[in-house]
């Protein structure tokens, strides 16, 4: 948060300090072009009104007409001007001269509109939104006065006063109305520049939250998973180092009764440690894209019997019931049979652990174009609407405050969102409230047998 602050004060000063330079140089500009413009209408009007000393006698029949050519140098293209042209201004600059009637300049009232349309013609954006802003203020021995006449003194967005160097003390101004907006008009893509830095900025600082995040999310989980299967690997463990011990107490005269029944400790023992590794690998497979389909036609309704068949301890011991009236026998789905029996095993197997009792699995089928969708309600605690989609992120189980009360190991949702992804599929949560049970679809492409 201080480094956006940060990089927003920054731009923010940048922008004043690119306003302030925006708004001199315009008013600079004006100052000069009015300087050069007030100049060259003097110079003008002194061609045939004017008597020279301190020069050659050709200079007074040649001045005006050196003054019509050689006042190019003062107009809005100074870089027309030669060097030779520079040089003759220069010269006609330095002549003494005195005025044969000096009431022409001292109350002239052309320059202002002179001066007025020049703008105008020759610096179009001073026009600002609102048409036409300038006024031209005219300060001088007789007093003050404007063009656009009879408009007041405003002493601000003005230029510097601009003396006329030939005119007895006139001094300009030019004051613009709108002068904030042109300078910000100008600006226009500075402005366009810095708000896409930005938003550049603010769209990678995001994206670096979010992934800090999701970094402190997956860290979490994982050492929640780790938390876990410790958990989990101690049980097996213990089991397996007690049957041992016992094994090695009976002698070989021991009853075999005995013998076979903590045999069996071990076999259940190591078929949970199998299992907890089958499944840790299946995940690394996944992750690694290792896994390899071979599809064909799969009846749903066949799918799932066996499914249930192979559950059918597990299914009496948590006296729990499964509904699959809905399903039609004629529904064949094109997948890889071995790993479809794992989808509906972990579905099944989550709606059975996460009831408190008597579980209660309905599994219908809708078609919905050229996909089945198959939809497995159970009446569990339900899954808080946020966490609909980190469900099926691995090591992501729902916090609680006995994480150890339903045992797993936050891969079986990963596992399955992976299967079905890999059938060109999808699978989401599609309602879920305290104590109300959970809705999950997945659909999966139709086959035609």
């Amino acid at each position: 948060m201080a480094m956006i602050l940060f990089v927003v004060a920054f731009q923010s000063y940048w922008l004043w300090d690119n306003y302030r330079m925006q708004k001199n140089g315009l008013l600079k500009e004006i100052e000069n072009k009015v300087q050069k413009q007030a100049l060259a209408l003097t110079l003008q009007e002194l061609a045939g009104n004017i008597q020279t000393t301190g020069a050659d006698s050709n200079t007074n029949t040649s001045f005006a007409s050196a003054i019509k050519k050689d006042t190019s140098v003062l107009d809005d293209n100074p870089q027309k001007a030669t060097k030779k042209d520079l040089q003759e201004y220069s010269r006609l600059s330095s002549i003494s001269f005195t005025l044969s009637n000096p009431s022409v300049l001292i109350d002239d009232n052309n320059h202002d509109s002179a001066l007025y349309y020049f703008l105008n013609k020759n610096m179009p954006e001073l026009g600002g939104i609102n048409g036409n802003s300038i006024v031209i203020y005219n300060h001088s021995q007789h007093g003050f006065r404007s063009y656009p006449r009879n408009k007041p003194f405003i002493n601000q967005n003005n230029t510097l006063p601009i003396a006329a160097k030939l005119n007895y003390g006139s001094k300009f101004q030019v004051h613009i109305r709108h002068l904030n907006l042109i300078v910000l008009h100008k600006m226009y893509s500075t402005f366009i520049f810095s708000l896409c830095y930005l938003l550049l900025f603010a769209a990678t600082m995001f994206a670096i939250i979010q992934a800090d995040k999701q970094s402190k999310k997956l860290l979490e989980s994982k050492n929640n998973f780790t938390n876990n299967m410790t958990h989990e690997l101690k049980i097996p463990l213990s089991t397996l180092f007690l049957a041992t011990e016992s094994l090695d107490k009976y002698s070989s005269h021991a009853d075999p009764k005995q013998v076979q029944k903590h045999v069996s400790i071990i076999y259940s023992g190591l078929h949970q440690l199998s299992d907890i590794v089958d499944k840790i690998l299946a995940t690394a497979r996944f992750q690694q894209h290792q896994v390899r389909l071979h599809c064909q036609a799969v009846n749903i309704r066949s799918l799932i019997e066996e499914v249930l068949k192979n559950m059918h301890l597990q299914l009496a011991q948590k006296k729990a019931t499964v509904d699959i009236s809905g399903i039609p026998d004629s529904a064949y789905i094109y997948a890889d049979y071995e790993q479809m029996l794992h989808v509906i095993f972990n579905l099944i197997d989550n709606a059975i652990k996460y009831t408190t009792a008597d579980p209660l699995i309905t599994i219908s089928l809708k078609k919905h174009n050229n996909k089945y969708a198959i939809l497995l309600r159970d009446n569990g605690k339900g899954i808080p609407q946020k966490y609909f989609r980190e469900v099926f992120q691995p090591y992501f189980r729902v916090p609680e405050q006995d994480m150890h009360n339903v045992k797993g190991y936050g891969l079986g949702l990963s596992f399955v969102f992976h299967i079905i992804r890999l059938h060109s599929g999808n699978i989401r949560v599609l309602s879920s409230g305290e104590n109300a049970g959970t809705i999950i679809e997945i659909k999966l492409p139709v086959h035609d047998v």
